[in-house]
């Protein structure tokens, strides 16, 4: 990957900005959200979804370090009071370059994410 010289934090902006544009046109597709914006030991993530909810909503996060893979353990999102959006708290064991995975209905949406520690 080429390095652009992007501080973790503008790193983080960027990232920040491209997951807003999500839902496409239609707005079709769920919105990822992530507080706060600039994640050091934990992010919580809320995914508002458009029409039917999900029934089920899990997340996991990894990080590729060379040839060793991390990951955090994974987390099972919990309906909020609006029964559209699931929210969940991951926790990250270092700082770096990160992809959240969150899976439901036989769906992944990754999201990219820069833990500075």
């Amino acid at each position: 990957m080429p390095n652009y010289g992007f501080t973790a934090t503008q790193a983080g902006d960027i990232a920040d900005y491209l997951t807003g544009l999500d839902g496409g046109a239609s707005r079709s597709q769920p919105i990822i959200s992530i507080a706060p914006a600039h994640p050091v030991d934990y992010a919580d993530v809320t995914v508002r979804f458009p029409g039917t909810p999900p029934e089920k909503v899990t997340a996991v996060a990894t990080m590729s370090m060379g040839n060793m893979p991390m990951s955090s353990p994974q987390v099972t999102f919990a309906p909020t009071s609006d029964p559209h959006v699931y929210a969940g708290r991951i926790e990250f064991s270092m700082s770096g370059a990160w992809t959240i995975h969150i899976v439901y209905d036989g769906t992944t949406l990754d999201r990219p994410i820069v833990i500075g520690h």
